[in-house]
């Protein structure tokens, strides 16, 4: 859950609002075994899962902190994946106060490796692997609801 983890760094570093501002957490969690081995090691399946990240009390236009994600979105997609990304599915709630909540909701998807080591941790195929981390990932799935039609 490395992509959002970084996705919700990314928006602290903002400082558009304040830390107790932010929560996020990841749903829906799925781990698909498919074994392939690479020159850079062993790709050891695929991690999917729905990241939710709200936003609290906040004064900032939803707009805002939607073009904040997208904007991020677009950047972080693998190659030609970033042309076919929408901005995530998302609820708002308006306050009496100018304050609102804002929830969205980003499916991720993210490569396991492995690496062959000697003294790895876990065993497979009759060899030794360690983790290793991956920044490869891609939005699988995100819509934003009651919005007007793109445009081009």
């Amino acid at each position: 859950m490395e992509q959002l983890r970084t996705l919700s760094n990314y928006l602290l570093d903002s400082e558009l609002f304040a830390p107790d501002q932010l929560s996020t957490r990841a749903e829906q969690v799925t781990l698909q075994l498919n074994w392939k081995p690479d020159v850079e090691g062993l790709c050891m399946g695929t991690l999917e899962y729905r990241g939710i990240l709200e936003f609290y009390r906040t004064t900032i236009a939803p707009i805002r902190l939607m073009a904040l994600v997208g904007t991020w979105l677009q950047r972080n997609a693998p190659g030609d994946e970033s042309h076919r990304l929408v901005l995530p599915d998302c609820s708002v709630s308006p306050h009496v106060d100018q304050r609102h909540h804002l929830r969205l909701f980003v499916d991720f998807t993210e490569s396991i490796w492995l690496s062959e080591q000697p003294d790895g941790e876990f065993e497979a195929f009759q060899k030794r692997w360690s983790f290793m981390p991956s920044d490869l990932w891609i939005a699988q799935r995100s819509d934003v609801r009651n919005r007007p039609d793109p445009q081009p």
